[in-house]
């Protein structure tokens, strides 16, 4: 079950980000590819290699959304 939350929480990063950088659908709305700030899907496959299958050791803590862990994503993202 929390992992579903852990979900939600990167979903709701994803929209807040992309209503942050004016690219809300009521605001401007822009082609796919256009901006250079747009948010990426991760994959599952992805998020689990990144904190190493979700160890305990990338643990960050939990919040409103569930829990939060730390990971790297390609080889300077975090």
């Amino acid at each position: 079950m929390s992992f579903y939350y852990f979900l939600l929480y990167l979903y709701t990063l994803v929209i807040i980000t992309w209503f942050d950088t004016g690219n809300g659908p009521e605001e401007n709305p822009k082609e796919e590819g256009e901006s250079p700030h747009e948010a990426r899907i991760f994959t599952f496959r992805e998020l689990a290699t990144a904190t190493k299958n979700f160890r305990d050791e990338t643990f960050i803590g939990q919040g409103g959304f569930g829990i939060v862990y730390k990971g790297m994503i390609g080889e300077n993202q975090v």
